[in-house]
């Protein structure tokens, strides 16, 4: 699975830097912001309706990224992390100090793969909120 380790400065300033692209993708092709609100997703729908990003594009992990946003900032016991494996040292959404993670850009690629590109944004979201939720519950039973 590997160890968790709190962003250190040059991953905050990475994650910020790939946000901001997102940001920068909204505005320029559709004149919009992105905030991390719940509006996101609307934007990011529109993005993936318009094809601005392609599969295995820097732009659709930045679109991933800013999903997962929408979470961390809808969500206080989620918070972004590194997950490094000792190969691999990524981005990760995690639940309080849980082993219950979620890798947003993976988890969007993947649905974008698996729907040849036919998201529904606010579908997606509600899923992952939803099976995120149970899990925590599951943990939350064992802990408490």
């Amino acid at each position: 699975m590997g160890e968790f380790e709190s962003l250190s400065e040059m991953d905050s300033d990475r994650l910020t830097k790939l946000l901001s692209y997102a940001e920068q993708l909204a505005n320029d092709e559709l004149s919009a912001t992105l905030d991390g609100s719940m509006a996101d997703i609307e934007v990011i729908q529109q993005l993936i309706d318009d094809e601005v990003a392609q599969p295995e594009t820097i732009e659709m992990q930045c679109i991933g990224l800013a999903l997962g946003q929408v979470l961390v900032s809808d969500r206080d016991e989620f918070n972004w992390w590194i997950r490094d494996d000792g190969v691999n040292r990524e981005v990760c959404i995690r639940y309080k100090e849980s082993d219950i993670t979620l890798m947003p850009q993976q988890v969007f690629a993947e649905a974008m793969e698996d729907n040849e590109g036919e998201v529904d944004v606010a579908m997606l979201y509600d899923t992952l909120v939803a099976e995120l939720e149970q899990q925590c519950s599951e943990i939350n039973e064992y802990l408490y």
